[in-house]
């Protein structure tokens, strides 16, 4: 779904495949595939309409999409921080997104230029919180072309020193367009420079297994005292 209000109301994977398809997997279990034209209206005022919240029912979609370039990432669209702090049925976003961030490798965090040429405080403080899992970040303005291009290196470089002054790392910063066909400036790296980067085939088998001997190896720890 795309629209000016916040849209994401269901956690949703994307990943490349052959030919799109949209599916929805139920808390108790399978899965069903969802018309485009249905996931296309499954927005926050959408959703809100049922009148409870749908994610207690489908707490996440995945849609197969074919595409050019990153082929071994999975990416996880997420509702955000701030839509659900408004109440309402698709309360709870915030825990919702942070349950799925506990699952990333990296993060991808995006700031809307149509209303704000800074980082929100709110962000700061939670990309703050997040630093400390050292959980490599990259930073996008989105929505570069509500705003003249001839003041975009202005905002780059005050969202720059806002994360710098923070202390918050980052791989990169950039102002992106789908209007305009992507970045259009960055800073220190360009995204697809780095997404590239993280494009490497891995054997999930193998990090589920890395992860599991770490939870035996601790217990197998002597206790002292």
């Amino acid at each position: 779904p795309i629209g000016i209000e916040p849209v994401t109301a269901i956690p949703t994977y994307v990943f490349h495949a052959d030919k799109p398809v949209v599916s929805g997997y139920p808390s108790g279990g399978g899965c069903f595939e969802i018309p485009q034209h249905i996931y296309s209206r499954l927005s926050h005022k959408f959703v809100e309409e049922f009148g409870f919240n749908l994610r207690d029912l489908l707490p996440f979609i995945s849609l197969e999409v074919p595409m050019e370039s990153c082929r071994n990432l999975a990416f996880i669209d997420l509702p955000g921080y701030n839509p659900g702090e408004r109440g309402g049925s698709t309360g709870g976003d915030r825990s919702a997104s942070d349950e799925y961030l506990n699952q990333a490798q990296s993060l991808i965090w995006m700031i809307g230029l149509d209303s704000s040429g800074t980082i929100p405080r709110d962000d700061l403080e939670h990309l703050w919180d997040l630093a400390e899992n050292n959980i490599p970040l990259y930073v996008v303005l989105n929505k570069a072309d509500l705003r003249p291009e001839s003041t975009l290196d202005d905002v780059l470089d005050q969202v720059a020193d806002e994360l710098e002054m923070a202390g918050i790392p980052y791989e990169g910063l950039c102002a992106y367009s789908s209007e305009y066909g992507g970045e259009l400036a960055f800073r220190k790296r360009p995204l697809f420079e780095v997404l590239d980067e993280w494009d490497r085939p891995r054997s999930s088998t193998k990090h589920v297994m890395d992860k599991i001997e770490a939870v035996l190896s601790s217990y197998a720890q002597p206790k002292l005292g």
